[in-house]
C-alpha cells in the first residue's frame, strides 16, 4: 500500500501523520513516519487500563472495590458516567467504561486511585519516552497544564498492541476484555462494518477488533488489534492538523476516508 500517495489528497496536505501496522508475529506490512510524535488525544487511557489490570492482577487493587464520580472535580466530552444516577460503580466497571465509551470521568476516577505517576511509570515500561499520558483530562487547559492530554508514536502504540495481541497472562486478557466492546468504529476499524454497540460478542463476525481511539480538534487516532480468519494484526495510525473554531470540514472528511482507506487494506490482510 503506497501511503504516500493516500495522502496526496490536498485537503490533507496540511496534516501529519504516524502509521505503524504489523503483523502480529512481527512482520511491519505498512509504515509512515512511524517515529514521529504526535498529539492522541485518549489514545494513552490505555496505560490507565494497563496499570489497573496489573494491579488487579497482582491482588493490590480488587476488582469489585467501589470507587465514586464525586472522588474528582467533574468533567465533560466523552463518557456516559456523567449523565448517569449512579455515583458509584465497581472498579472493574469504571475501566469497562473507559475500554467502551472513553469515559472521561472514569478515567479521572481511575487515575487519582493508581496515581498518574505510576501510570508514567507503567507506560515508559512498553513505550518510549515519546509515548505517554501527560495528564488528568481537563474541560479547560491553561498555561500550568500540560498542552494536550497525550503523545504518543505510531511505532509505539503498535507495538503496545503487538505485545497485548500475543500476551495470553490474566492482565493483558482483562486489558483487552475492557477493549472489546469499543464503541468508537469510526476511524480504521470502521471498514470493517462491525456494530459498533455489540460488536465484541458477535458470534457471525469473521472479523474481530480491540480498538481505542483519540479526537480532539486537529487529532484522531487510532490504534487496536484486527483478528481475521487468515491473520492478525496490530495497527497505529495518528493525524494531526493545525485546528480552530473554524476546523475545515473538508480536512476531517479527507482524514477519515484516509483512515478508512487504510482500514480496507488492513480487511484485505487479514
Amino acid at each position: 500500500m503506497e501511503i504516500a500517495e493516500l495522502l496526496q489528497v490536498p485537503a490533507l496536505a496540511a496534516t501529519t501523520w504516524s502509521i505503524d501496522v504489523r503483523a502480529v508475529g512481527g512482520e511491519s506490512l505498512v509504515s509512515h513516519l512511524p517515529d514521529q510524535r504526535l498529539r492522541t488525544a485518549s489514545v494513552a487511557k490505555l496505560f490507565v487500563l494497563t496499570e489497573l489490570a496489573r494491579r488487579i492482577e497482582d491482588g493490590s487493587i480488587d476488582a469489585a472495590e467501589l470507587v465514586s464520580k464525586r472522588s474528582v472535580e467533574p468533567v465533560g466530552d466523552s463518557g456516559i458516567w456523567q449523565h448517569l444516577d449512579a455515583n458509584t460503580l465497581t472498579i472493574d466497571d469504571a475501566a469497562r467504561l473507559v475500554g467502551t465509551h472513553s469515559d472521561n470521568l472514569a478515567t479521572n476516577v481511575l487515575i487519582a486511585r493508581l496515581g498518574l505517576e505510576q501510570i508514567q511509570a507503567t507506560a515508559r515500561t512498553l513505550a518510549s519516552e515519546h509515548t505517554q499520558l501527560l495528564d488528568i483530562v481537563r474541560d479547560v487547559r491553561t498555561e500550568e497544564h500540560p498542552e494536550t492530554l497525550s503523545e504518543g508514536t505510531a511505532c509505539d502504540w503498535a507495538n503496545v498492541m503487538q505485545r497485548l495481541a500475543n500476551d495470553p497472562g490474566p492482565a493483558a486478557q482483562r486489558v483487552l476484555a475492557w477493549l472489546a466492546h469499543s464503541a468508537d468504529l469510526s476511524m480504521v476499524a470502521n471498514t470493517f462494518d462491525l456494530d459498533p454497540l455489540s460488536h465484541g460478542s458477535d458470534p457471525t463476525a469473521d472479523v474481530r477488533v480491540w480498538n481505542k481511539t483519540g479526537t480532539d480538534p486537529g487529532v484522531r487516532a487510532d490504534v487496536g488489534i484486527v483478528a481475521g480468519p487468515r491473520q492478525q494484526l496490530a495497527y497505529a495510525v495518528l493525524c494531526n492538523w493545525e485546528a480552530s473554531a473554524s476546523e475545515s470540514r473538508d480536512t476531517r472528511r479527507a482524514v477519515y476516508a484516509a483512515m478508512r482507506a487504510i482500514g480496507r487494506h488492513l480487511e484485505s490482510l487479514t
